[in-house]
């Protein structure tokens, strides 16, 4: 059993919003928020002028054995992240960050993902994918915020374990994030 801290950041100011990212860490919460920060920081301009990422200063501790809320955290909430992109873009368009860690369940390795929904139309070039330039700065961004192993961790609610992000991808395809409504 892992106590996992769950830091869930708020997106707002784009249809379908607001929207959450997801993030667990079983160091303090305080060492994890300012580097989840640098990590939208970084790739804040391809992202909409219209949205705003949130930072939580409190949040939950869950038993990864049962998913089960046991405690609490309380840590002071970085500045928010205001986005700067003004050209057009797709609400339900973007990227998607892939969290691996060194743990395979039922013969697949245990991953986690973050959506970067919406992204502006120019990450995107002519066949659909993610330009060069934009994959290459978020995947620079994601392995930042994983460079410290033990800092990062995936949370799996199926199999009621967990394990510390050990190396992030980021694919040139773009990704679609749907909403379990549609």
């Amino acid at each position: 059993m892992a106590v996992l801290h769950q830091i869930r950041v708020t997106w707002a100011g784009a249809p379908g919003m607001p929207g959450v990212s997801t993030f667990y860490t079983t160091t303090s919460p305080a060492t994890l928020l300012p580097k989840i920060r640098t990590f939208f920081e970084a790739i804040k301009g391809m992202i909409p002028n219209t949205v705003t990422i949130s930072y939580p200063s409190a949040g939950n501790d869950i038993d990864d054995s049962t998913g089960n809320a046991v405690a609490g955290w309380i840590a002071t909430a970085p500045a928010n992240t205001v986005c700067s992109n003004t050209n057009p873009y797709s609400a339900a368009s973007g990227a998607v960050v892939n969290w691996k860690t060194a743990q395979y369940l039922a013969g697949r390795q245990l991953r986690g993902k973050t959506f970067i929904v919406p992204l502006n139309s120019q990450s995107f070039g002519t066949d659909g994918r993610l330009t060069a330039l934009d994959q290459t700065a978020i995947q620079t961004a994601a392995s930042n915020l994983c460079a410290t192993v033990g800092d990062l961790y995936v949370y799996s609610s199926a199999h009621h374990t967990s394990a510390a992000v050990t190396t992030a991808s980021v694919p040139r395809l773009g990704a679609v994030l749907r909403s379990r409504r549609d």
